[in-house]
This record gives structure tokens, sequence and C-alpha cells, in this order.
């Protein structure tokens, strides 16, 4: 079978004969960004969060505690802040994201680091939180490009980046059930920018035995499978962004006398459904079992549409060990300090070497330190993924989230259009923003081109395996 239609990147991705658009949203939500509602928009880059002590403040409920100015921390997961198999890396900008009109890499016009009561932090050289900007987006703490590659500590090469929420509100109840809220927005965005989502206005509910979830608004734009000249909007949905459950529970009284607390959402276990046009879950085995699981089944669903399912799910990818959810950090008022915590090495002197760094370190009204940087460890109450089971080294060979598998593309420098796509023993520049490919081509050379960049639904991979 000769693949007979020409694929192009231009302003919009065309996905070639047969395959599915790619979705790239993005968010209007109506136009409107997330207002600051009277908060001063920032947060202490030391760490510490802004908020009031809560201490004696009570509410309607007798003995509730009042907490004004919460600080909310949280990185996601590591393959949110790695390297991309285009586009440079994946990456969180504050606010919620222009629309592009079609699947593109983006321009610094498009990027904010601080928008209103949001701003995205990372560690610079010295371990201490630093406001990301356009140019250190893709960089680790030491200024190194992240890379493909692994850290000593198993864990994947990335920018350890952070968005941080200021100005919550909320309470914690007598009998420990908490509520705080946030105003503001925060836009994910994966491949460079060539697909991205936002989150609007979390709130985060803690039952009194610590159970709960971190719910948010999250919207965008989608493109119609079958043309991908037009703009499908994707109904703004309340999902859940990370849930405590089991011994990820919160221990709201601790959290009450230490001014904050860290805790690591399920994800280890967590099984979805996540059929459909993105491919399933795929099954646990000896392999992935110390990092098999998922993100939220409704946060699954939603990206459903966006084209990123598979990225938050074990989906049988040489990433899946970068998806599992990191530390969030909640800080009732400044004395519940977060640090950038220490620099871990990369794991390799070769294809894949860098430099990377843990997380950080969660200190409380001198209640000690909370390790919370690892990812492979144990954070606060909860517990992360043990990434250390695959082997960090040199050479080994990176594989986009769909499994196909080629040379280490590394991440494109800064401004750099020109990442590289191996296909055994050809290679295809890709540059300018397009990608040419040459009608003679076999079909299952345009299915791996499509495959590297990720960007084929199941039924279009299984239709390259099968040959055409």
């Amino acid at each position: 079978m000769i693949l007979r239609t020409l694929c192009a990147f231009a302003a919009a991705l065309t996905v070639c004969a047969g395959s599915v658009a790619v979705v790239a949203p993005a968010f209007a939500a109506d136009g409107a960004t997330a207002a600051a509602d009277g908060a001063d928009g920032t947060d202490n880059a030391d760490g510490s969060g802004d908020g009031d002590t809560g201490d004696g403040d009570t509410g309607d409920d007798g003995d509730a505690t009042t907490l004004a100015d919460v600080t909310l921390r949280w990185g996601m997961n590591d393959e949110t802040n790695s390297a991309a198999f285009y586009g440079g890396c994946n990456f969180l900008s504050a606010g919620v994201a222009a629309d592009t009109g079609g699947s593109k890499t983006w321009d610094e016009s498009l990027y904010t680091a601080n928008d209103g009561n949001v701003s995205i932090q990372k560690p610079d050289a010295n371990g201490e939180w630093t406001e990301a900007t356009w140019a250190s987006k893709c960089l680790t703490r030491d200024g190194a490009n992240v890379t493909m590659g692994k850290r000593a500590d198993g864990r994947s090469i990335n920018t350890e980046s952070q968005v941080v929420v200021s100005g919550g509100t909320g309470t914690v109840k007598s009998d420990g059930t908490t509520t705080v809220s946030w105003k503001g927005s925060w836009t994910v965005a994966y491949y460079g920018g060539m697909t991205y989502w936002s989150v609007t206005d979390p709130t985060l509910t803690l039952a009194a035995d610590g159970t709960g979830a971190l719910t948010a608004t999250a919207s965008g734009y989608g493109a119609d499978m079958n043309d991908a000249s037009k703009w499908l909007t994707l109904e703004p949905q309340e999902i859940h962004l990370a849930d405590f459950t089991g011994g990820n529970a919160v221990d709201v009284a601790k959290a009450l006398d230490d001014h904050g607390f860290t805790a690591t959402p399920d994800y280890l276990g967590v099984a979805v459904n996540a059929s459909g046009d993105h491919g399933s879950q795929a099954g646990k085995d000896a392999v992935n079992e110390a990092y098999w699981g998922a993100f939220p089944q409704s946060f699954v669903d939603f990206q459903m549409g966006t084209g990123q399912s598979a990225y938050w799910y074990t989906s049988g990818s040489a990433r899946d060990f970068a998806k599992p959810t990191l530390p969030l950090y909640v800080q009732y008022d400044a004395s519940y300090v977060v640090d950038a915590g220490e620099g871990s090495p990369g794991g390799g002197t070769g294809t894949g070497a860098g430099t990377g760094s843990g997380s950080g370190v969660a200190t409380s009204g001198g209640a000690g330190a909370a390790k919370a940087g690892t990812g492979a460890g144990t954070a606060g109450t909860g517990t992360s993924a043990d990434a250390s089971s695959d082997s960090a080294g040199a050479g080994d060979a990176d594989t986009a989230d769909d499994g196909s598998t080629g040379a280490d593309a590394g991440a494109a420098g800064v401004g750099d259009d020109v990442p590289l796509i191996a296909d055994n023993a050809k290679t295809i520049a890709v540059g300018s923003g397009a990608v040419a490919v040459a009608s003679a081509l076999p079909l299952a050379t345009g299915c791996l081109i499509r495959h590297r960049l990720g960007l084929d639904a199941a039924a279009e991979l299984d239709r390259c395996d099968e040959g055409g």
C-alpha cells in the first residue's frame, strides 16, 4: 500500500489519509480568564505560602477554622514537565491560553508564567524557586535542555515546574472536614503546545477521614476527526484532577496543626475505562506494576476529547514510568514551606544524559520535613510510583506514547523547530513547523511518523500494525 496523501504540519496539522485529525484544544472559556478577585496574585519565591495562620479564626460552625490566602502547588506528573518527541517539551503555562486556531507549536506570545493568582515556578541551580520564563520552560534546574533520559533516581529528566495558585479560601470544620477554593487557571501544553487544555478554579474537598478530591473545570477545543479544518468546542466539564483515597488520604488534624500538608494523589493501582479511539489501559504485569495506574476516570474521559488521554494512564509506552502523580502541596499559611530540594544527576553519559533534581521538601511550623520530591517514594501520607525499577542509562530507545520506538529525539533546544524523527535507517527532518512526507513512502513509514508524534488513534495504529 502506498501512502497517497501528502501530510503536512503548517498552521494546522492534517494527519494522513484515513487517519484521525489530531486534537489541539485551546481555551477561550467564553473569552474570560479567571479573575484575581482582589488577590495580589503573588506567591513567595522561597516556597512559603501567603496565607493567614487561621489560628483562632472561627466561622459559623462553632470551632470551624477559617483559612485565607491558601496556596496550592503541584507539578501534576513528570511527563508534563519532560521532553517531548516534537516541539521541545511539555510544559505548564499560567492562565487560559488563547485559541491558536490549529495544532501548532507555540510562540512566546502564547506563554505566560504569571496570571492573576497563578504562577509557574521551577527550581534554579541554587535550589531556590524562581518564576519560569519562555526561555527556561524546557530547561532543568541546571540549565540543560530536558531529554528523554532518566535521572539517577529513576525519574524522568524534567524541569520540576509547579503550578502555584495563591489566594485560596476555605474552612476546616471541627470534625476535620476541609474545603478550600481557588480562583485562577493554568494550561497544560504537550508537544510544544500542539495539544493543550486548561484548568479553572480548583476546589479541594476533604471528608473528616481525609478522603476527597481536587476538582476543577476543564474546557477547550477539539478537531473534527474527519475534517481538520473544523474546530469543535469541547463542553466545559467539572473533572477530578486528583483523588485522595485509602493510603493517600490526608491527615486533616495534622494538616491543621502543621498549617498545611503534602499528599500524593491516587494513581497507583487505579483502573480506568480508556477504550474508544485512543487506546485502552495496558494490563498490569511484572514490568509495569511499580507504576501501573491512572489519573481519575473523569480526568481521562475529558482527555479523550483533547487527544492526550494516553498520557494520563499506563498505556504500554516506554514513557509510562513518568506518568504517576507527583506530590501535591497545600499551604494554609506561610509557615508551611515547600523547599525545592536537592538535585539528582542524569542517569547516563550518552543519549538521554542530562541533569535533574528532586522536587522538594515540605517543612511545617517546626514539625519536621516531608520528603516530597523523590517521585519514587513516600510523600506525606501518599505514595507515588517507584520508577527506579526501570533502569537508568544511556542509549535507551525512546518510545512515543502510542508505543512506537525510534532513536532518541531528545528535546529540541529552546526555539529549535528542527527535531529529528528516526525510522530505522531513514531520518526525516522536521523543520519550519512543517513535515513533508513523499507520496512514494510506504505506509509503514508514514504511520511511524505519526506514531512518533503521538497523533494516531487506536484504529489507525491497528491499521498501521496490519500494514494497511
